[in-house]
């Protein structure tokens, strides 16, 4: 009996991980008024490393990165610039993985992962205005992309009503059972107005059943 045709790049998709990250970004870009998650904002001295165990991307203009307590692979935003040295409005974003699991290598996201969780959209690329965008996954807290001062890309979000540059998301996740769960996910950025470390707590809401 002869077996059915692979489907091109369908090995490469993992239901479990594409499940556990589509929670993963809805609790990080989601608002403190979700009825999913509690919030909490706190100031610190100094930006965390959650994983230090984790290597850190260093790829050029790197505007923020995602990671999860599953694996070290990181997903990783970057700014495209053009030849003068300006974001590229026409694909202003790079969206990738760093699969440092396979000694860090560049890994493209897969389709699903680009149309539903990790990609992102576009809203506005007119000439001399900022970028605004969102992931794909959850529109609801967008980021704008510009060059800071010394010309370096950032990914700029509102955390706590206040303008901060977006550096990275960890989420703890528990993907033990079928369906993966999240425990907590932490979200840091830093005060454009004062450079003070803002660290954003999700946690879920208790159940009420």
């Amino acid at each position: 009996m002869s077996r059915p045709p692979k489907t091109p790049g369908f090995k490469r998709f993992s239901p479990s991980l594409l499940a556990a990250a589509a929670v993963l970004l809805l609790a990080a870009c989601t608002s403190s008024t979700a009825t999913e998650f509690f919030s909490t904002i706190t100031e610190l001295e100094r930006l965390p490393r959650v994983r230090p165990d984790f290597p850190q991307p260093t790829d050029p203009n790197i505007l923020f990165y995602v990671q999860r307590s599953a694996s070290p692979n990181t997903v990783v935003y970057s700014a495209r610039l053009d030849a003068a040295g300006h974001i590229d409005r026409t694909q202003p974003i790079d969206v990738f993985w760093r699969r440092f699991t396979s000694g860090g290598r560049r890994v493209a996201l897969t389709f699903l992962e680009r149309m539903f969780v990790y990609g992102v959209n576009v809203h506005s690329a007119k000439p001399g205005a900022s970028i605004t965008a969102n992931v794909v996954s959850y529109p609801k807290r967008p980021i704008t992309v510009d060059l800071d001062r010394d010309g370096v890309p950032r990914a700029s979000i509102q955390i706590g009503g206040r303008n901060a540059k977006l550096a990275y998301v960890y989420a703890d996740v528990d993907e033990t059972t079928t369906i993966p769960s999240i425990r907590h996910v932490d979200l840091f950025g830093v005060d454009v107005a004062n450079g003070r470390v803002l660290h954003e707590l999700f946690t879920p809401k208790p159940s009420q059943n």
